[in-house]
């Protein structure tokens, strides 16, 4: 900090990189989730940032490694549900979701399912 550290534009590129990151995985999911290599040298630099920076106070969040099968169909049952505005069954396929340790965003893109964090 005694040579003028600009904290605010160190953040600022951090930022640059997940929207980079975010691109290459809309484009191409595989290339970041399905690389462990990747995943694990975004992981190390993102470890250094929270080293040099102190920005995940709870920790990093866990990574995502690949949706299993049975929680990959129940999101596309509770889409159905949802197309169909059956939403008392998109709810409890919400729930069975939550059960198996998932979230389900909705975004503007269409559904995105997450690792819930403790």
């Amino acid at each position: 900090m005694d040579d003028d550290f600009n904290s605010g534009e160190a953040i600022g590129h951090i930022f640059r990189l997940v929207r980079e990151v975010n691109r290459v995985r809309a484009e191409d999911p595989a290339a970041v989730e399905g690389d462990e290599s990747a995943r694990n040298a975004l992981l190390s630099l993102f470890g250094m940032f929270d080293e040099m920076l102190g920005l995940f106070r709870g920790g990093l969040p866990r990574p995502s490694v690949g949706v299993p099968p049975e929680v990959a169909e129940l999101a596309a049952q509770r889409e159905e549900a949802r197309k169909s505005r059956d939403w008392a069954m998109a709810d409890r396929l919400r729930a069975r979701v939550l059960e198996l340790g998932y979230v389900i965003e909705d975004r503007p893109d269409g559904p995105r399912l997450k690792i819930r964090n403790s």
